[in-house]
């Protein structure tokens, strides 16, 4: 296996390290735009009927070194915008005395609630946002039975055929399309950017999303709900030498899949969702460096809710099935059939990840840690990303060297979400 050293003269920073570099430093600078005082709006439940009373928390947070006097109104103007387009609405403050003056020490938070009334015309997936803050909202129709037309009525009706034109539907709402919680496009794995320099100088970063099959907006997931529930997925996960000249890729690997997604849909039940399919996993090299390897999976996640804290739990279970038995035929014995997932976070803040896994040969495993923070909630609100810290130790940190022991990795970066 090829090893990478760090040169003994120094030299120049090469290309690929300025701009990473540069990409980090121009992330950071914008946080001298954010405000001291902050504020955040999220639901009380996210699944609710149409024209229902929801309930909305509004989270005051002083980032600054000292008090802050604080009046809020009595009224939210918001926005709710879905397929069928916008229209403002207006919530209300539950307890009045609470808008009168207060003082906010530093680094402290408050919450009020507020009561918005949804109106009956809107269904769907849903954004309700303000000049500061926004949150998704499933609407569901109100099962409200229809009477049975009469004999005349039904030979006047036409059916007409629903086309769902998804064009169309990006274009009136975006956020539908591409997201954490999107319809169509959304994150699978989070997606991140991350810098290491334990031996040399090093990036590893990942690009991960989901697409659903069939839109549960169309009549076809409509009559067969389950359709709904078929993705495609696609993984890329890249190790960069930023120290030599060239600044070469050590080893990509490509992950496309499918699965179904089953979620229990029942808050009160740890289980929460149930993911089982299939994944393809290569690294799109010829000759004695090519690494491939299919696999068909099964995947529980289990999560337990301690307001505002949580807990998640998984495990991933897997079968090899056509592996390339020439390059990478002992594979078992360095990434095994199983896998564990462990986190723990608070709603709207950070999470702490562990993953671990161990082959076949006992002796044979890895471990890796990693840790995400919101940077609104360390007063950059002008970026929409994490923090990220990740830790690695164990074999088969890339596909290529699957049966090397690599060196403990810290890497520091951005992600796109948490997991």
């Amino acid at each position: 296996m090829e090893s990478y050293s760090s040169p003994s003269s120094p030299k120049a920073l090469p290309f690929g390290t300025q701009i990473a570099c540069l990409l980090l430093l121009a992330l950071s600078a914008t946080a001298a735009l954010a405000d001291t005082l902050q504020s955040y709006l999220t639901p009380a439940t996210e699944t609710v009927e149409q024209g229902a009373t929801l309930t909305i928390r509004l989270e005051l947070a002083n980032l600054g070194d000292s008090s802050e006097q604080i009046a809020i109104d009595q009224s939210l103007d918001l926005t709710l915008t879905n397929q069928d387009g916008s229209q403002h609405l207006t919530a209300t403050l539950q307890d009045s005395l609470a808008a009168s003056a207060q003082e906010l020490a530093s680094f402290a938070s408050t919450v009020f609630h507020y009561e918005l009334q949804l109106p009956s015309d809107a269904t769907g997936l849903c954004s309700i946002s303000n000049a500061s803050s926004r949150f998704l909202l499933n609407i569901q129709p109100n099962a409200v039975p229809q009477p049975e037309p009469t004999p005349v009525a039904k030979k006047k009706e036409k059916k007409k055929k629903t086309v769902v034109d998804p064009f169309r539907e990006l274009e009136q709402n975006p956020h539908l399309w591409v997201g954490a919680e999107s319809d169509v496009v959304s994150i699978y794995e989070p997606s991140y950017f991350d810098i290491g320099a334990s031996e040399f100088l090093n990036s590893k970063f990942q690009l991960s999303l989901k697409y659903r099959a069939f839109s549960s907006q169309g009549a076809l997931a409509k009559r067969n709900k389950w359709v709904s529930n078929i993705f495609f997925r696609y993984t890329q996960t890249s190790l960069w030498d930023l120290e030599s000249d060239s600044a070469p890729f050590i080893d990509t690997s490509y992950k496309p899949g499918f699965f179904y997604l089953q979620s229990m849909g029942d808050e009160n039940s740890p289980l929460r969702s149930i993911e089982w399919g299939a994944n393809h996993q290569s690294n799109g090299r010829d000759g004695p460096e090519s690494r491939s390897t299919n696999y068909i999976y099964f995947k529980p996640m289990f999560k337990w809710d301690f307001e505002p804290y949580y807990v998640s739990a998984g495990a991933r279970i897997w079968a090899y099935v056509e592996n390339d038995d020439k390059t990478n035929g002992d594979i078992a014995n360095y990434w095994g059939n199983f896998d564990a997932f462990f986190a723990f976070g608070k709603q709207s803040s950070y999470q702490f990840v562990a993953k671990a896994r161990t082959g076949d040969q006992w002796n044979k495993g890895r471990v890796q840690l990693e840790f995400f923070y919101p940077l609104h909630k360390a007063g950059f609100e002008n970026l929409p990303i994490h923090l990220h810290a990740s830790y690695f130790y164990g074999y088969g940190e890339s596909l290529l060297n699957y049966n090397v022991k690599d060196s403990r990795q810290l890497r520091i970066g951005f992600a796109l979400s948490q997991y």
